[in-house]
This record gives structure tokens, sequence and C-alpha cells, in this order.
């Protein structure tokens, strides 16, 4: 699978590391919104992440 995670946070980056299997999947993470919105208009990535936590999440929200 191919992961989108929108985060500023390294620990949170770190805790779906846990999840990914390196050889099988892919993670990308970003935390500049308008290009999180530009990607998830695409069909490149089969699931989306989103940090509720994230200090970048108040301007996206």
């Amino acid at each position: 699978m191919k992961f989108l995670l929108f985060s500023d946070s390294a620990e949170t980056h770190f805790r779906v590391r846990k999840i990914v299997e390196p050889s099988v999947d892919s993670l990308v993470t970003t935390k500049d919104e308008s290009l999180f919105l530009k990607i998830i208009h695409t069909s490149i990535f089969d699931l989306f992440l989103i940090d509720l936590d994230s200090k970048s999440f108040i301007k996206f929200a």
C-alpha cells in the first residue's frame, strides 16, 4: 500500500513507520497543507493519514 501522512510530528511519523512494511508499502510524509490537498485529489495513494494533533492541522481544518 501507499500511505500519505499529513503531520509535523516526528513521534507520529515514527509510530506510523511501525505499521508500514518497508518491503511492500511506501510512506510519504508532508507538513505542507497545500501539497497535501493537491495530492489527495490524485489516485496515487491508497490511504491518507492525518495527525489530528499536528500544529499544521489547525491551519488545514
